[in-house]
């Protein structure tokens, strides 16, 4: 009877350590749940009306990669100089394509981006637009690019119909305005080539209609073909010495240059010869059209912007 009774007593112990040990297992096991639930991993930062949603580069920076507003009316939009205790370094591919929303850009001042790291050294900060970044912002009417821009992307600022006023700082660092960069903003009025930029791509202001002037500084060696193609107000355009070469139908369709309104300063050959050519009483012949650069794959609009260089 006795060793019945501790035999009874030593099931029940046991019974009751199983019991402590699986509570306890069950409190662990909703605790990890529940901090797996609350946990979050930052991709966007809400300032005011606006939302940036970026990707991390390093653990010191990030790229914008794409922007929404609670404002459907176009405003002013300013770029952030850190997301997420991060400085932004870029503008990623098709990040703002298509925001109607976008009136004006703003970009962060040196006092700003020093305001986030006490060591922020603003000689060696580049910050990068990336192919398509703004593409058909319609509303966009104003656009000063910063000293520290050092790439602008394929397409970055097509078809901104609105665009009038483009200016680059002093010193950018860009060395080349890419292929349809700022092709059918056809508000455009004037524009002035930063000495930084060695050429100028392949239908870079084609189709801006209203640009009147053009400024071409010291340090351009290259246009490439189209780039000013239609621009139908050009009416002069002073090219510097730099100026080495220049693609076909370079400036086709700016039927004043064609009396004399382009003039050189240099010795190239090649380039006195195609200003030879827009002297002809006859308008050159119509060129061979090529097609508008594709907008990568899954891209918002895809196939919106599929219209032809020469149309």
């Amino acid at each position: 009877m006795k060793k019945l009774l501790a035999l009874l007593l030593i099931a029940l112990l046991a019974i009751s350590v199983v019991s402590c040990s699986n509570d306890g297992n069950e409190g662990e096991n909703e605790g990890d749940d529940q901090y797996v639930d609350n946990t979050v991993i930052v991709t966007s930062v809400t300032i005011g009306d606006d939302t940036f949603h970026f990707d991390t580069v390093d653990s010191e920076t990030v790229v914008i990669t794409n922007f929404s507003s609670k404002i459907d009316a176009a405003h002013a939009v300013k770029i952030p100089a850190y997301l997420d205790g991060k400085r932004v370094v870029g503008i990623a591919q098709e990040a703002f394509c298509y925001k109607s929303s976008v009136l004006s850009l703003t970009f962060p001042t040196q006092q700003e981006l020093a305001e986030g790291d006490a060591d922020f050294d603003m000689s060696a900060y580049t910050f990068a637009i990336a192919d398509y970044a703004f593409r058909d912002c319609v509303s966009l009417k104003s656009l000063t690019l910063p000293a520290y821009v050092n790439k602008i992307g394929v397409g970055a600022f097509f078809g901104c119909t609105s665009l009038e006023t483009l200016a680059f700082e002093a010193g950018i660092k860009i060395d080349e305005i890419k292929t349809a960069t700022f092709m059918d903003c056809v508000s455009l009025t004037a524009v002035e080539i930063p000495a930084s930029v060695a050429t100028i791509g392949e239908a870079a202001f084609y189709g801006c209609s209203a640009l009147e002037t053009v400024k071409v500084n010291e340090g351009t060696s290259m246009i490439l073909k189209q780039a000013f193609q239609n621009c139908t107000a050009l009416a002069t355009i002073e090219l510097p010495a730099s100026v080495a070469s220049i693609g076909t139908y370079a400036f086709h369709g700016s039927d004043a240059l064609y009396i004399g309104g382009l003039t050189y300063a240099g010795e190239s050959t090649e380039v006195n010869d195609y200003i030879a050519s827009l002297m002809l009483t006859e308008k050159p012949e119509e060129p061979v059209v090529p097609e508008v650069p594709e907008v990568p794959e899954g891209g918002e609009g895809e196939g919106e912007g599929d219209q032809q260089l020469g149309a």
